[in-house]
């Protein structure tokens, strides 16, 4: 290649390269300043199912705070060995989830939910709750924003399928 060759492709490169760095900022920007706190928990909880039916326990300890704490006195360390252990004993998971509660307080910095969510090997729908063969559950806890939001504490309770049905009405 002769050196007018390669002074035309490096600066094309180069323009292409910044043009490139540009839209990235003006979508990081556009993206940051336009989410509501409720978009951004509701793009958290769709984070952590993607993650759960990955099987992807790195990820889902990522979501978790450090000084994460709860009524059992797990921390994140422990749940992540937990999501583990479940992940090894179980091929394929999928989640069908429906958010209760959500509240705000600290200035939207702090939000505590209720969410409910049924566990199957099998697709979940919406419109087939009645035919779920499905492990029911009722997760509340509390989610702080520090940059990300990050499980702070959470409970989790098994429920029985019409309490997960009831829950969409």
């Amino acid at each position: 290649m002769n050196s007018s060759a390669f002074t035309f492709l490096s600066s094309g490169l180069k323009c292409s390269s910044w043009a490139v760095v540009f839209l990235l900022l003006l979508l990081t920007a556009a993206c940051s300043s336009s989410q509501t706190p409720e978009e951004e928990i509701e793009e958290y909880v769709q984070k952590a199912e993607n993650y759960f039916e990955d099987k992807d326990a790195g990820d889902l300890k990522k979501l978790i705070a450090g000084d994460y704490q709860d009524t059992r006195n797990l921390t994140r360390q422990d749940i992540r060995r937990i999501l583990a252990g479940y992940f090894m004993r179980n091929q394929k998971t999928f989640i069908l989830s429906n958010m209760d509660e959500l509240s705000f307080s600290n200035e939207d910095t702090t939000a505590d939910f209720r969410l409910f969510a049924a566990l199957s090997s099998q697709p979940l729908e919406e419109n087939d709750l009645q035919l779920l063969d499905a492990s029911c559950y009722l997760l509340s806890g509390t989610l702080r924003k520090n940059g990300k939001w990050l499980l702070t504490t959470a409970e989790l309770k098994r429920i029985p399928l019409d309490e997960f049905v009831g829950s969409f009405n």
